[in-house]
């Protein structure tokens, strides 16, 4: 009988499987003893799934991957990813989305989304995210405003913050005080700093209603828009002085007494490394100013105006008018000036400038007409490293 074209005996086709194998044993033990700082150096140039992966490989892996020097080097060269939470007020989800995706309308899909539950009961039920620092999220009561813990959504780590006990005469009281609270980092002592803004003489030399919105940490210190009645300016917490103050606003929006022009579609944030403020008209374009030099509000330069024009539509398919058309930016690209704009329209705006363009990604598999989105650093930081004193335990979701 003939031997087909491109076959192999059974007897080569050992003696090349034996002869692979045993190039495979030749080099395995060479990486295995490679100096820990080789190791650590190729395992920094992988994304944080495949970090985990490889935690589960070896002891040796594992232990390198949680020392706090690897994760902290590891956190420097993260990029932002965006978590999804559709607008219920139970669940977070832990769907993170990186720059290395093309096509995004697949992503948008919930059936196949991890969602991070923490098993505790505030009042309703129900908790808001205030905001993300750091790798971690605050995550507060929606109604009373009060930090209820701190956690970081990549390990499963969380703690549960005590309730402060305050003065009946000196709290806040507001429908929502969501925007009053927010967490901190300060790189010179490097701490994590939970503030929550209770007594009304804190703000009553700069004249505010107490409504405070978008808490962003940078430079070390916290930032708030505070409103006043139709007036809008940008509040300061120094993290190291702990003192608050008032901050530059960008020229275009001051008027004779320093503050902003009335616009709730306003919005501000972080954005490669810097602090910007982000304008959106109603279903028409969207202004957005950057303070290249922070603290010096002559450096506030606009560096988008884009035409975007977003038919409101639910998530049953029909026309919604009921949204005002708030957007802002959640990702920068480094090739080119792209970004990646959140519409409260449910949907997603890719922008390039230099190509005056855009495409819209409608965000689907939500059961929400609302949807969050959270941009936020991932890292591999543990609590247990950052948390001091010895009344605070940390807790693991993935430990229940």
């Amino acid at each position: 009988m003939k031997r087909k074209k491109g076959s192999i005996t059974p007897t080569r086709a050992s003696l090349r499987s034996n002869k692979a194998k045993g190039r495979v044993d030749e080099l395995y033990p060479y990486f295995d003893n490679l100096p820990s700082h080789i190791i650590a150096h190729i395992l920094l140039h992988l994304p944080i799934k495949s970090l985990l992966i490889c935690k589960c490989v070896c002891k040796i892996w594992k232990t390198l991957i949680s020392e706090p020097h690897f994760a902290k080097l590891n956190f420097e060269r993260s990029q932002v990813c965006l978590m999804i939470r559709i607008d219920d007020c139970r669940l977070v989800s832990r769907t993170m989305i990186g720059s290395n995706h093309v096509k995004l309308a697949p992503i948008f899909n919930n059936r196949d989304s991890q969602r991070l539950n923490f098993d505790f009961k505030p009042d309703y039920d129900k908790f808001g995210v205030a905001n993300s620092c750091n790798g971690m999220l605050c995550l507060c009561c929606p109604f009373e405003g009060h930090p209820l813990l701190i956690c970081n959504p990549l390990t499963g780590e969380f703690i549960r913050l005590h309730e402060a006990t305050l003065n009946t005469h000196d709290m806040v009281s507001v429908p929502n005080m969501l925007g009053q609270v927010g967490l901190g980092f300060q790189p010179k002592t490097n701490e994590y700093k939970v503030i929550r803004i209770w007594r009304r003489y804190l703000l009553d030399d700069f004249g505010f209603d107490l409504r405070l919105r978008y808490p962003t940490c940078i430079n070390g210190a916290l930032h708030w828009i505070g409103f006043e009645g139709q007036e809008m300016s940008i509040l300061c917490f120094c993290l190291e002085t702990e003192k608050l103050q008032s901050f530059p606003s960008p020229p275009v929006f001051q008027n004779h007494n320093n503050g902003f022009r009335c616009n709730k579609r306003i919005h501000m944030g972080k954005l490669r490394g810097l602090l910007y403020i982000c304008d959106t008209y109603p279903f028409r374009d969207v202004a957005m100013w950057d303070m290249n030099e922070y603290g010096i509000g002559e450096s506030w330069t606009k560096v988008y105006n884009i035409d975007i024009v977003v038919r409101p539509v639910s998530p049953l398919g029909r026309p919604d008018s009921r949204h005002y058309g708030l957007c802002w930016p959640v990702k920068h690209f480094e090739e080119g000036a792209a970004i990646l704009l959140y519409h409260s329209c449910n949907c997603l705006i890719y922008y390039e400038p230099e190509k005056h363009g855009f495409k819209v990604f409608r965000i689907h598999g939500t059961s929400s007409e609302f949807v969050e989105i959270i941009p936020h650093v991932p890292s591999l930081i543990s609590l247990k490293d950052v948390v001091k004193g010895d009344n605070i335990e940390v807790l693991n979701i993935h430990s229940r």
